[in-house]
């Protein structure tokens, strides 16, 4: 696939995105959570990301997470977990790309972002295609990692339940499945 993929895009806006799974796509530039801002004109970006798998599985580039200019830092920014970006775990303010989670744990505080492969049961399905997304199983597996399975925020104030409708326990999953 040619191009740019960007799975979610922030542009001027503050959403919060929390325990989802994210695939920044097959492009030459993939991008898991890419947030841009307009400072010239006091327009900022600045999103809420807590709980999320982030990952890229494009061809080229491959950036977890990307502030493409000043004025689009996360608000919190914290349990995330970011693999499969040989590009950048996290690219800070457009020119500086992080391939250490301790690097980009060190620009928040509270932090507790990991970069551990998840271990979904199936990420590209019996086919072996990750662009064929109905049949990609990205449920937790039994052999997930710790810092996945428990290392999530408790968002219970926000809501209780996972992607399939189960219900989250703490301590909670990262990601949209949680497995009990």
């Amino acid at each position: 696939m040619g191009g740019s993929t960007y799975a979610i895009y922030i542009g001027v806006s503050s959403p919060i995105i929390q325990n989802n799974t994210i695939d920044g796509g097959a492009g030459n530039n993939s991008y898991g959570i890419f947030s841009v801002a307009d400072p010239t004109n006091g327009r900022n970006s600045n999103p809420t990301v807590e709980n999320n798998i982030v990952f890229a599985s494009g061809a080229g580039t491959q950036i977890c997470v990307a502030e493409a200019t000043a004025g689009s830092d996360p608000v919190s920014f914290q349990n995330n977990d970011l693999f499969e970006c040989p590009t950048a775990l996290y690219r800070n303010q457009g020119t500086v790309d992080l391939i250490d989670v301790n690097k980009v744990n060190d620009l928040f505080s509270p932090d507790g972002n990991v970069s551990v492969d998840p271990l979904f049961v199936d990420i590209d399905g019996p086919d072996d295609d990750i662009t064929t997304m109905a049949d990609n199983d990205w449920h937790l597996s039994g052999v997930s990692p710790l810092e996945v399975t428990q290392g999530g925020l408790d968002l219970s104030s926000d809501f209780t339940t996972d992607k399939d409708g189960g219900e989250r326990t703490v301590p909670w999953s990262i990601g949209a499945y949680e497995l009990n």
